[in-house]
C-alpha cells in the first residue's frame, strides 16, 4: 500500500497553494526545446573540458598519489598531503584506475560522469519545483556555470557532491508525490545511508530532506503512516553518524590543525562580524560561480526566488535551502568550511531558487502586459550571460605536462633537475611516463617559514654546468612570490640558458658552473 508522506497544496498537477505559482504545468514546445538546448549545451561544455585533458595540477596529484599507491583498506586512513575525501569516492577512483590505468582520463572519469548525471537530475528536479520558464532559466545557468563545468574534469569529489545533492532532493520530492511504502522507505533509507560515504556534505542535504519529509507528515496529518518515514530517517541517521565519525577520524591531528588555518576565513564567526561575513560569503559565491556582472544578477534572482518559494508554503524552500543553513551552522562550529569548491553541493539549490526568481519576473511582466518584450529581453540577457560564462570553460591550472615533456626532450646525461616543492606531486605523477627515474631529479623542501632553506637547496647545486629548475604552484608570502625568489637568486648565482613556460608552470636551464660568481652573487642576498 502506498502512503503519501505529504500531499502538497500545489501538487504536481498544477494545483495552487495560496498565492503560489503552479508547480507543474505542461510546458510549451519552445520551453521544452529551451531545456533540451540547455542540457545539450551543458553536456557539450563538460565533454570539451574533459577532452581537453589539461595537466594534473598539484591538488589533484596529491589525491591521485593516495588513490594510485595505497591499498583499498589504506584509503580509509588519513590521507597524505593534508587531503580530505570520502572513502566511497576514493574506492570508486581506485576501481576506475585499476581498470584503465593511472591516466588523467581515468582519474577524472567519476567526476565527469557525475557532472553529466547532475545535468539530467537537475532537469528532473526543476520540472518538479519550477514552472517551465523558471526551469529553462535554471537549466541554462546550471549548464553554463563555469565552476560546475570545471569540476566535471578534476580529480576531486566536488562534482559528485552536486550530483548526490540533486539525487537526494529528487528522491525527497518523489517520496512526497508518490508516497512511501515499506519497500520505498527502505530503498530511500539505504540510498541516503550510503550517500555520505561518497559525498560528505550530503549529510547537510539529508538533514534538509529529513526536515522536508517531517513537514510533509505534519501537513498530511493522520492520513500518513509515520513509520515509513521513520524507517527512512533512521537509516539516514545511522549511515550519517557512521560516515561522520569516520570523516572526523580520517584526518590526522596535524592535518586538521593545518586545514583549520588554511580555511580560517571560511568559518562563520559567532557574535561580532557575523552579518559582514554572511554578506561577503553571498557576494563571493555569486562572483565565484559566474563572471561579473552575471554573478550579481544571479544573486538577485536567488533573492527573488526565496520570496517566491516561501510564498508557496509547500516545503520546497526548506528542501532546497535548509542544507545551506545547516552547513553554515557546521561552519560556525568549525566542522566544515564554507568557501569556493567545498560549497559546490549547494549550487544546484541556489540555481533552482534563481529559477523561481525568474518565474516571479515572468509573472510581473505578464501582469504589466509586457510579456513579449520582456521575454525577448530576458532571453537576450540569458544568452549573453551563458556565452560570457562559456568563455571560462577551458580553465587551466598548472600545465606542467608540456613543460616536463620539453625538459625530458632537451635534458642531457648528468643534468641536475631541481623541482620546486609546490610542483613535486604533479612532477612525480608524470615522471614515469616521461622517462624520469627517481634518481634523475631532486624534490625541493618546503621552507615557507624560513627563506634560507631554499637558498641552501640551490647552493647545493653550485658548480654544475646544467641545472634545470621546474616551477609550478608557487606560494605567496610577504608580498613575494616564491617563484620570483628562485628565479631572482638563480639569476644572481648563474646564467640562464633556456626557458620553457606554460600556464602556471615554468622550467629554466641554468649554468651554475662559475662558483666564484656564485659565491659573490650570493653574499648578502635577501629576498626581502
Amino acid at each position: 500500500m502506498s502512503i503519501s508522506t505529504a500531499v502538497p497544496a500545489g501538487g504536481p498537477a498544477g494545483r495552487r497553494t495560496s498565492g503560489a505559482l503552479p508547480v507543474r504545468r505542461r510546458p510549451s514546445a519552445p520551453l521544452t526545446v529551451g531545456v533540451a538546448l540547455g542540457v545539450a549545451l551543458g553536456a557539450a561544455a563538460r565533454i570539451v573540458a574533459y577532452a581537453a585533458r589539461r595537466s594534473i595540477w598539484t591538488d589533484e596529484a596529491a589525491l591521485a598519489h593516495d588513490i594510485l599507491h595505497r591499498s583499498w583498506s589504506a584509503l580509509a586512513a588519513p590521507l597524505d598531503f593534508a587531503q580530505v575525501a570520502p572513502v566511497g569516492f576514493l574506492w570508486l577512483e581506485k576501481g576506475v584506475t585499476s581498470l584503465f590505468g593511472p591516466s588523467e582520463w581515468a582519474l577524472r572519469l567519476i567526476p565527469f560522469l557525475a557532472a553529466l548525471a547532475a545535468l539530467g537530475l537537475f532537469v528532473l528536479v526543476a520540472r518538479r519545483v519550477l514552472a517551465p520558464a523558471g526551469a529553462v532559466v535554471a537549466t541554462a545557468l546550471f549548464a553554463t556555470a563555469p565552476q560546475l563545468v570545471y569540476f566535471a574534469s578534476e580529480t576531486k569529489q566536488f562534482s559528485s557532491d552536486a550530483a548526490i545533492a540533486l539525487a537526494i532532493v529528487l528522491a525527497a520530492l518523489q517520496a512526497r508525490d508518490r508516497g512511501l511504502d515499506a519497500r520505498r522507505a527502505g530503498a530511500l533509507g539505504l540510498g541516503g545511508a550510503l550517500a555520505p560515504f561518497v559525498s560528505q556534505p550530503s549529510l547537510f542535504v539529508l538533514a534538509g530532506a529529513a526536515i522536508f519529509l517531517l513537514g510533509g507528515l505534519r501537513r498530511a496529518g493522520g492520513r500518513t503512516r509515520a513509520r515509513h518515514v521513520a524507517l527512512t530517517l533512521a537509516l539516514w541517521g545511522a549511515g550519517g553518524a557512521i560516515a561522520a565519525i569516520h570523516a572526523l577520524h580520517s584526518v590526522s591531528a596535524h592535518d586538521r590543525a593545518y586545514l583549520e588555518g588554511f580555511w580560517a576565513t571560511a568559518f562563520l564567526p559567532i557574535g561580532g562580524g557575523t552579518a559582514a561575513w554572511l554578506a561577503r560569503f553571498a557576494t563571493e559565491m555569486g562572483t565565484w560561480l559566474f563572471p561579473a556582472p552575471w554573478g550579481w544578477l544571479v544573486l538577485a534572482l536567488v533573492a527573488l526566488g526565496i520570496g517566491t518559494l516561501a510564498h508557496r508554503r509547500d516545503g520546497t524552500l526548506t528542501l532546497l535551502l535548509a542544507p545551506l543553513a545547516i552547513a553554515l551552522l557546521a561552519s560556525a562550529l568549525r566542522l566544515y568550511p564554507m568557501a569556493a569548491r567545498v560549497t559546490l553541493f549547494i549550487v544546484p539549490a541556489l540555481l533552482l531558487t534563481a529559477g523561481a526568481g525568474a518565474e516571479w519576473l515572468v509573472r510581473v511582466t505578464r501582469q504589466m502586459r509586457l510579456g513579449r518584450p520582456a521575454a525577448w529581453g530576458g532571453l537576450a540577457v540569458l544568452v549573453a550571460g551563458c556565452i560570457a560564462s562559456l568563455r571560462y570553460v577551458m580553465l587551466t591550472r598548472e600545465e606542467i605536462r608540456p613543460v616536463m615533456r620539453w625538459v625530458a626532450a632537451h635534458r642531457q646525461p648528468g643534468d641536475a633537475v631541481y623541482v620546486y616543492y609546490g610542483a613535486a606531486r604533479a612532477f612525480e605523477f608524470y615522471a614515469p611516463s616521461l622517462g624520469f627515474a627517481r634518481g634523475d631529479y631532486r624534490l625541493g623542501r618546503c621552507s615557507r617559514a624560513d627563506w634560507h632553506g631554499y637558498i641552501e637547496d640551490l647552493d647545493a647545486l653550485r658548480g654544475r654546468d646544467r641545472v634545470w629548475l621546474v616551477l609550478a604552484h608557487p606560494f605567496h608570502k610577504a608580498g613575494i612570490d616564491e617563484d620570483s625568489l628562485f628565479l631572482g637568486y638563480l639569476a644572481r648565482i648563474g646564467r640562464p640558458l633556456a626557458t620553457v613556460s606554460a600556464p602556471g608552470a615554468l622550467a629554466r636551464l641554468y649554468d651554475l658552473g662559475d662558483t666564484t660568481r656564485a659565491r659573490a652573487a650570493a653574499a648578502g642576498f635577501s629576498p626581502q
